[in-house]
C-alpha cells in the first residue's frame, strides 16, 4: 500500500485508523509496480488489548470504501 498523508486515528465507535487517498501497489515484476486498487477512505478498525504491540497488532475489521479496481 502507498503512503498516505492523511492517516488518523480514532477512539470511537471503537479503535481505528482512517487511511485516505491511498493505493495498493503489487510488485507483480521486479521493475514494473502495479496498482490494483485507489481507495478513497479505509477504515481499519484493531483490538486494543495488543495496540502498543506494533508487531503484534490484530485487525478487527477493514471497511473500505469509494474504491477503483
Amino acid at each position: 500500500m502507498s503512503p498516505s498523508s492523511d492517516v488518523s486515528y480514532n477512539i470511537l465507535p471503537s479503535p481505528h485508523f482512517l487511511i485516505k487517498d491511498s493505493k495498493i501497489i503489487i510488485e507483480h515484476d521486479k521493475d514494473k509496480p502495479v496498482e490494483i486498487a485507489e481507495i478513497k477512505k479505509l477504515k481499519v478498525f484493531v483490538y486494543q488489548g495488543n495496540f502498543f504491540k506494533k508487531e503484534n497488532i490484530e485487525f478487527k475489521k477493514v471497511y473500505i470504501n469509494d474504491t477503483k479496481f
